[in-house]
């Protein structure tokens, strides 16, 4: 079963964020730390009535949807490369979780939607994830895609 984690940029959602990271390190802590895998402790979206699926173009320039990580642990965190505290935190926060948890990090995808398509292209985002020591999939797409999938994700930006 697909695991989705839905977190976005502001004050808010910065506390969401923070939220759920605890909630992901824990999980993700204890399931390295136990022979009997506990249940997903945190936001489970699965079910829920938005959040349904997104098509965004990735940092290699290829066409993803939710569907392409069914099955999968995901983390989907809203935000733009030129933002200049949050996001890069969020990605360093990300980066600590990974050295602290190890192996078991691995198998969360950690999905970046730019909220700025004008200047985060496909080039822009794999630039900006080069930088950071977790491996990140940046998606973008015409502003009509970020607004639909914003929507899609209960997402507010201006």
């Amino acid at each position: 079963m697909q695991k989705i984690v839905s977190l976005g940029c502001g004050r808010a959602a910065a506390i969401r964020l923070l939220a759920a990271g605890v909630a992901i390190a824990s999980t993700l802590w204890l399931t390295a730390c136990a022979e009997d895998v506990p249940p997903f402790v945190g936001i489970d979206i699965t079910g829920a009535n938005y959040a349904q699926d997104f098509t965004l173009t990735d940092h290699n320039g290829q066409r993803r949807t939710l569907a392409d990580f069914k099955g999968k642990a995901v983390v989907i965190f809203f935000g733009f490369t030129q933002c200049p505290d949050l996001c890069p935190m969020t990605m360093q926060k990300l980066a600590s979780m990974r050295k602290r948890i190890g192996a078991p990090f691995n198998e969360l995808h950690v999905l970046f939607v730019s909220l700025d398509p004008e200047r985060d292209t496909p080039d822009a985002l794999k630039s900006y994830f080069g930088s950071f020591p977790i491996p990140v999939t940046g998606l973008t797409g015409s502003a009509a895609d970020i607004a639909g999938a914003a929507k899609q994700f209960d997402v507010f930006y201006e």
